[in-house]
């Protein structure tokens, strides 16, 4: 039996495509007035990791200050899974032929309440916290010696089976429709199985989405491992009356060589408590220098850890994986351990700790975790507040979609850009003049 995908390419050479998926809530005002909208945005992630993080990559696909991220995301699945079926005529101007192009399903990003709610879970604010496992439970048992060893197990992490009621009772319904006709007993075949219902309700979906909701780092790390151990180091030094000194200490840091963005000491010192993604990953570079004879030194040793983790994680490419995981293992063991010696109690009530233990099944899943990162698409969102602005606010998801799909356009056709031309049954692009 001949290959289907042969049957579809008719002698064409097929090319697999990875689309990123992304989903976000943003308002749709760029005011401090919230207004509402679910965003999804969209990646290719063959492209170099050069490429993937300018904002010229990330494409928009669709809004609404109606629906939901699980509808949202639903529909996404259905039209990836329906170009991937019938496949997507394209011209390859580098060997100048037609092409054919089949995408699916990457991953889905997101920050980690959106993540939590694509999972139908209920977030880090409940026992069972993590969306990927079932581990957790109550305070007095994640105290506990069994609890707490649960907590940082990969042996803990079992994919979670339950839902929470986040408003999508009609989905939930339709699954449980779903399930009962599949289990029902047929006069020419017997009743289905647990493990087969759940393999063709997998199918039918398109996605797993609780082992596709990969560990983000901005989130977790930077705004999870780092923030804390920030707070604790500033509040130990306004103990000691040293911020003065430490500010002294930013200013005559030579930062030459970092690659760090515009690192203003005054700032960072007069909005210590409400600092953002690269103040911190900047400060998980330049602490130990900075901070070696103000802090205790299970605190300097905490930073040490940190700036290793950092570094690890901003991996662009990964030449030994094994090798890899193993350096990232031993310093997340590190890095628990002095936290336990620091402040322990963070352990169990900070579920981003917790996340980092499936971080290695991601990286061998999905590569490198900064391709996990939500900051290019998070810098996206002031170009979606920009067709917010000028909508005439009747349709505002519509108008956003139309302004997109006629940049996407203009666009392909300056960039050189081949399109099918129906009357005249070729591919064309634009003349040299354009």
């Amino acid at each position: 039996m001949p290959n289907p995908i042969q049957q579809l390419a008719k002698g064409r050479m097929c090319y697999t495509v990875p689309v990123i998926v992304f989903i976000d809530d943003v308002s749709g005002n760029v005011s401090k007035q919230w207004n509402k909208h679910h965003v999804v945005y969209a990646s290719n992630a063959n492209l170099p990791q050069e490429m993937i993080e300018k904002e010229f990559s990330v494409k928009f696909v669709s809004s609404s200050p109606h629906a939901s991220p699980i509808e949202l995301a639903k529909a996404v699945c259905d039209s990836i899974n329906s170009a991937a079926q019938n496949g997507v005529e394209a011209w390859d101007c580098k060997y100048d032929k037609e092409v054919l192009l089949l995408p699916y399903g990457f991953f889905f990003g997101g920050n980690n309440p959106m993540q939590a709610e694509e999972c139908s879970h209920n977030g880090l604010g409940c026992n069972l916290f993590c969306r990927t496992c079932k581990v957790g439970g109550t305070k007095a048992h994640k105290a506990s010696e069994e609890g707490f060893l649960e907590l940082f197990s990969v042996d803990s992490a079992r994919q979670a089976t339950g839902v929470w009621d986040s408003g999508l009772q009609s989905i939930i319904h339709t699954l449980i429709e779903m399930g009962k006709q599949l289990r029902k007993a047929q006069p020419d075949k017997s009743q289905a199985s647990e493990d087969a219902i759940q393999k063709q309700l997998e199918t039918e979906l398109g996605v797993n989405i609780h082992m596709d909701t990969f560990t983000e780092i901005l989130h977790t790390v930077l705004l999870g491992v780092v923030k804390y151990f920030w707070g604790q180091t500033v509040h130990i030094i306004e103990k000691a009356k040293s911020l003065a000194l430490l500010e002294a200490r930013m200013e005559s840091l030579t930062v030459h060589g970092l690659n760090l963005p515009a690192f203003v000491p005054a700032y960072i010192c007069h909005y210590r408590g409400g600092l953002i993604g690269k103040h911190f990953k900047s400060l998980a570079q330049v602490m130990p220098f900075l901070i070696h004879d103000l802090v205790p030194q299970d605190v300097l040793d905490g930073w040490n850890v940190i700036g290793e983790l950092v570094v690890l994680l901003w991996h662009t490419s990964i030449e030994d994986r094994e090798v890899y995981l193993a350096c990232f293992i031993l310093f997340y063991a590190f890095a628990r351990s002095v936290t336990a010696k620091c402040a322990p109690s963070i352990l169990i009530t900070k579920p981003k700790f917790h996340f980092l233990v499936h971080l290695p099944a991601y990286i061998c899943c999905f590569g490198p975790a900064i391709l996990f990162l939500t900051e290019r698409y998070e810098s996206f969102n002031h170009v979606f507040w920009l067709s917010c602005i000028h909508s005439n606010r009747q349709s505002p998801s519509h108008n956003s979609c139309k302004t997109f799909a006629a940049q996407d356009a203009v666009k392909h056709v300056a960039l050189d850009g081949f399109w099918y031309d129906a009357e005249k049954k070729t591919w064309r692009s634009a003349g040299q003049g354009v």
